[in-house]
């Protein structure tokens, strides 16, 4: 797509997943040369049940000089976004902030690291004994042995976490994972699950990988 000398490829769904951490949008504004004066381009992230558009997440001002065609061509860093939906508002203001014109659409964001950060900033752990007494090599165990059991956010989540090596932040993923699929025992249900890992291990082992990192301990641990 090619716009007042600009290419673009535009993005195919309103959809931003954790590696895109910029938000770039085009838009054009016609005969604003009837203004006589310079005007504001407003723009903003708010949640979809801030019909009103009054209480912005993320937001960026813009002075512009007006003309017969305006084309507008900016970027916003959605990286400190957590996961959910959102709107995005594009406002063409006077000078004194009367709003003359909005464009608005509506967008999707995932991002499970940002989601996960915020959580261990800000629940306090409890009875988390289980996984409290892990080192570093048992965290990762168990979160490579974790992984065929996983799909979705909370594989794209743990994979990252490998990736990462933060002590702190696996930790917590472990515990909220096992929390949630177990609330009555989460330490049992870990544990019965780590044996069955380490068997599986046991069995498959290859001396490039765990056994439960192979086809067929993958798929016992996934299937059963």
């Amino acid at each position: 797509l090619a716009k007042n000398g600009i290419i673009m490829e535009p993005l195919g769904f309103n959809y931003y997943d954790r590696y895109a951490n910029t938000l770039v949008f085009y838009n054009e504004l016609y005969n604003t040369d009837r203004l006589k004066e310079d005007f504001l381009i407003h723009y903003a992230v708010y949640d979809p049940a801030d019909t009103l558009l009054k209480a912005p997440i993320l937001e960026r001002y813009k002075r512009k000089k007006s003309g017969v065609v305006v084309p507008i061509l900016m970027k916003m860093d959605i990286s400190t976004l957590p996961s959910g939906r959102y709107i995005f508002a594009c406002e063409m203001w006077k000078l004194d902030k009367t709003i003359l014109s909005t464009k608005k659409i509506p967008f999707l964001r995932t991002n499970p690291v940002r989601d996960l950060k915020m959580a261990v900033e800000s629940e306090v752990i409890s009875n988390g004994a289980f996984i409290d007494s892990l080192d570093f090599e048992e965290l990762d165990y168990a979160l490579r042995a974790l992984i065929p059991r996983l799909s979705g956010i909370d594989r794209e989540t743990a994979n990252f976490l490998l990736e990462d090596k933060k002590p702190k932040y696996m930790r917590y993923f472990l515990y909220d994972y096992w929390s949630r699929v177990a609330p009555s025992d989460p330490a049992g249900t870990f544990h019965q699950y780590l044996d069955i890992a380490k068997a599986v291990d046991k069995l498959y082992y290859s001396g490039f990988r765990k056994g439960f990192e192979t086809d067929r301990g993958y798929i016992f641990l996934k299937y059963g």
